[in-house]
């Protein structure tokens, strides 16, 4: 603060006379000075979600100072901005110099391997009436799975894709899983057992002659 000193002289006035009295002197004590340009975040790289929260910290600390923070914690994937602000506790004494810049931090979405799924789909099938059905071998944590054109009664050839969605905005997709094309193939009728019934050539006698086949097949 500023302080003014002020002198007072007693003396025999009746004899002496003062030359020269001093003035009044005007001095002053400075705050002294805390800088907190040294004081960082602990930050180095991005977290990775694993559902716990994460913190960034400051590293350091100065008397006669208190820190508080904000935007500093969080436990979903995404970006942060983290502020800080600095307070004295004797602020008639003390002044800050520097400053703590704000820090913009991340946690990056957890990565989900979805290459282990795989079709459980080996050479084709044969018509035989019945619906036929491929399916994705194998589970994968935090990914719902929803699968199309896997499913098929008459001959022909299909695509059965598969369509991946996290179960949460925390999670992202890595590795695919590649659309299987599949094959019902058309089964085979055996007409081998199929004969002409027919021995000898007619005679012409007016009525209509007929020859048949003798025997049966299953879907003729």
């Amino acid at each position: 603060g500023s302080y003014e000193a002020k002198i007072t002289l007693t003396y025999d006035s009746d004899n002496y006379e003062l030359i020269n009295e001093p003035s009044n002197l005007k001095w002053e004590i400075k705050k002294a000075i805390i800088d907190i340009s040294g004081i960082k975040f602990d930050y180095v790289s991005p977290f990775t979600y694993d559902g716990k929260e994460k913190e960034v910290k400051l590293v350091g600390s100065v008397d006669k100072v208190t820190f508080n923070l904000s935007g500093h914690k969080g436990t979903n994937a995404g970006s942060y901005e983290a502020n800080v602000s600095a307070t004295l506790v004797d602020a008639e004494n003390y002044e800050l110099s520097g400053q703590i810049a704000p820090l913009t931090w991340v946690i990056n979405k957890a990565k989900v391997d979805v290459s282990g799924l795989t079709w459980n789909y080996s050479q084709a099938f044969t018509y035989d009436g019945n619906e036929k059905e491929v399916k994705l071998v194998g589970t994968v944590a935090n990914v719902e799975v929803s699968v199309s054109g896997n499913k098929a009664t008459n001959a022909g050839s299909y695509t059965a894709v598969a369509t991946l969605t996290t179960t949460s905005e925390n999670y992202e997709i890595f590795g695919t899983v590649a659309d299987l094309a599949w094959e019902i193939e058309k089964a085979e009728l055996d007409v081998t057992g199929l004969e002409w019934k027919y021995e000898a050539a007619f005679t012409y006698d007016g009525t209509e002659k007929e020859v048949t086949l003798e025997g049966s097949v299953s879907g003729i």
